[in-house]
């Protein structure tokens, strides 16, 4: 098949974001407190040099399963620079929104049940 991202773009337009929203993929997420499963929706973009006619989407994939199945937010940085130089992009973005359980305790009762937290993650580097 023949690889249009990488044909030459002579135009000279350059694209602050190109990419993938709403995949849904699940991970492991492990921030030193709360360590536990979860299916995030996760949006990844690219800036696009005006000599380039396309990004390969399933780069963008990669980067998700290889670098993301346990989200350690402390690492983002990391991931960030690994997905920069995969995708050979000057710029990448990734979000990720999931859902967080926490066991609280009733101030009466004593009894704990759980609290679900939807949480956004995003990072960015240029």
């Amino acid at each position: 098949m023949h690889d249009v991202q990488n044909e030459r773009d002579d135009r000279g337009i350059p694209i602050d974001e190109v990419g993938i929203s709403d995949l849904r993929y699940p991970l492991l997420f492990d921030d030193g407190y709360i360590r536990q499963q979860a299916i995030a929706d996760i949006t990844v973009t690219v800036g696009l040099q005006a000599d380039r006619r396309g990004t390969h989407m399933s780069r963008m994939v990669a980067l998700v399963h290889d670098e993301i199945n346990t989200l350690t937010p402390q690492e983002l940085p990391r991931t960030l620079k690994r997905g920069l130089t995969l995708l050979d992009a000057p710029s990448l973005t990734l979000t990720l929104t999931l859902p967080l359980a926490t066991a609280v305790t009733a101030p009466a009762s004593k009894m704990t049940s759980w609290q679900t937290h939807d949480i956004t993650i995003a990072g960015r580097i240029t």
